[in-house]
């Protein structure tokens, strides 16, 4: 088999979809351009952004003949970006950026070495890599929110995050899958993979990582980690933007997208959408401090956990954390005032 090591500049595109990125775009790219690994070519793919992203991009064009700017006028949505820069490189091996993140240094040399190694020991190249990554506390956030969240939410939330050995479903369908979800920005693999997965769904706002995730393995594709003594990417997580209804209807897609697979793995679909559900609603409002939204949602699931022995324990510990939250808040901001005290059932 060929070395992918000492492949030409288009074997390797590091695929970042921007719109409205003016504050942060420039210094991803400073970042990628420093890689010690130099052998790729940057495709910005811009989705119509209203402010100066697109001139930033250009002048970096200027500079350095291994950036790319593709632009679409008319802002379509972020998995529409993304399959557009599936046919921008089809032939190329990805490693997915967003513009608003950073990587360390090694990281592409790092899983280049990793993947030629893989895919040496593999009798087929329908490989895919994950590498570590640190979760990082959101820029611009204040220092209220963060004292808020380092009090509530579970120790080393923000810190470096570890890949299995081999992602399964079965990792993918536990609690475990979330000590380390599969982020895009942290992977790195071939373009066809994900155009034979089916691309990315364009009625997915929010989430695409977990779609693509199911659908990869899917279409038989082995996803190895690459756990390093140092996180080779960083994820600026805050608290989620979107409202419940839409996180629920996208995990709905999401499990609709996937339900025959899952099915065939032996996965209950219905019982682990329910329970992620449950889970992502509830920390997301927790995170929000919407106390009221979040009690709300565990009165509705009550329910479904109550009559599962094995949720009881999940579901009281989510009171309890409804009750940390309450009396962080209050500590950090006592003038901030809890709307509910409705009992749950």
């Amino acid at each position: 088999m060929t070395s992918i090591s000492a492949t030409s500049l288009n074997d390797i595109v590091v695929a970042m979809p921007c719109y409205n990125s003016q504050t942060t775009i420039g210094e991803t790219l400073e970042n990628v351009l420093g890689q010690t690994h130099k052998e790729f070519r940057v495709v910005v793919y811009d989705d119509g952004s209203t402010d100066t992203s697109p001139d930033i991009v250009r002048s970096f064009e200027r500079r350095d003949s291994r950036v790319v700017l593709h632009r679409n006028e008319i802002n379509q949505g972020r998995p529409q970006a993304r399959n557009a820069l599936l046919a921008l490189v089809p032939d190329a091996i990805l490693a997915w950026q967003d513009a608003d993140d950073l990587w360390h240094p090694t990281k592409l040399a790092k899983q280049v070495s990793f993947y030629e190694n893989k895919y040496q020991q593999c009798s087929d190249e329908k490989i895919a890599v994950v590498s570590s990554l640190e979760r990082c506390r959101p820029k611009g956030e204040i220092d209220v929110d963060h004292r808020y969240l380092s009090k509530v939410l579970s120790q080393g939330y923000y810190g470096e995050l570890h890949p299995p050995h081999v992602y399964d479903l079965n990792f993918i369908c536990s609690d475990k899958y979330m000590s380390f979800p599969f982020y895009l920005q942290s992977t790195f693999a071939r373009a066809t993979h994900f155009i034979e997965a089916g691309g990315f769904d364009p009625e997915l706002p929010w989430y695409e990582d977990l779609d693509m995730g199911i659908k990869l393995l899917g279409i038989g594709i082995k996803i190895f980690g690459l756990k390093s003594e140092v996180a080779l990417a960083y994820y600026f997580s805050g608290a989620p933007r979107l409202a419940p209804d839409i996180v629920t209807a996208c995990l709905k897609r999401i499990y609709s997208n996937n339900k025959d697979f899952m099915s065939a793995s032996g996965i209950d679909v219905q019982y682990d959408f329910s329970l992620r559900n449950l889970t992502l609603l509830f920390l997301g409002m927790i995170r929000k401090r919407e106390f009221s939204t979040a009690l709300e949602i565990l009165a509705q699931n009550s329910t479904f956990a109550l009559t599962r022995s094995e949720l009881k324990e999940l579901f009281i510990s989510n009171v309890e954390v409804l009750q940390k939250a309450l009396r962080a808040s209050e500590s950090i901001d006592p003038y901030h005032r809890i709307v509910s005290s409705q009992a749950l059932p």
